[in-house]
Parts: structure tokens; C-alpha cells; sequence
């Protein structure tokens, strides 16, 4: 049963195992002592190292890109809120000059909720 569980090598089993990296760590180093694949090995494992390596900086890169955009999207909704407010304010003070004044309103209220239809007394 133990030898059923047993993890054999790769050159024993006849297929490639991409996880296994002591065999990609003893193949690079055949490749590495060869005066003829030294070159390519050593850039193939600076690509590698590379493109290992920048893994990290790009996860932070694309967490700052979306908390940026969050940020954006909020500030974006405040201000309109903010506006639609200003607006509002607008619209009431002149309302109430005209009333002041006993003019008939000529700003009519935005649609917000239920208007009141009966003047005020």
C-alpha cells in the first residue's frame, strides 16, 4: 500500500512532470555544464527568474489600478450628489421668493417623491 502512495520520478514513469522541480533543477544544471547549452540555459532561467519575479509587483500594481477606480467612482458619485443637492436649493429658495412676493412659482419641483398639490394657506 506505502508503494502505491510513493511518488516516482519522472524518467521512471515515462512522462514529464511540470511540478516536479528537482528534475527541472538537475535538467538545468546538465544544460548549464555543457559548453554548448550554458548560454541558453542561463537565459532561459534569467526569463524565468524574470517572469517569476514580477509576478508580485504586478498583483500589487493591478490592487492599486482597482482601489483607484473605487476611489474615482466614489468621488465621482459624491459630486453629483452634492450638485443634485445644490440644485435643490436652488430651486427651493427661489420657490420661496416667489411665494414671498406672491407670485405664482415658475421653477417647478424636480419629481423626488409625492409633490403636494394644494397651495399653502
Amino acid at each position: 500500500m506505502a508503494e502505491a502512495n510513493e511518488k516516482k520520478p519522472a524518467s521512471e514513469t515515462g512522462r514529464t512532470n511540470l511540478g516536479d522541480y528537482e528534475e527541472v533543477l538537475k535538467l538545468a544544471m546538465e544544460l548549464s555544464r555543457n559548453p554548448a547549452t550554458a548560454p541558453i540555459a542561463e537565459s532561459v532561467a534569467s526569463t524565468l527568474l524574470t517572469v517569476i519575479g514580477s509576478g508580485p509587483s504586478f498583483a500589487a500594481m493591478q490592487s492599486l489600478v482597482a482601489a483607484n477606480q473605487a476611489s474615482g467612482m466614489m468621488y465621482h458619485n459624491a459630486v453629483a450628489n452634492q450638485q443634485t443637492t445644490n440644485i435643490l436649493g436652488m430651486v427651493a429658495t427661489m420657490n420661496c421668493v416667489q411665494a414671498l412676493m406672491d407670485k405664482p412659482s415658475v421653477v417647478p419641483w424636480p419629481d423626488i417623491g409625492p409633490r403636494r398639490e394644494e397651495p399653502f394657506e
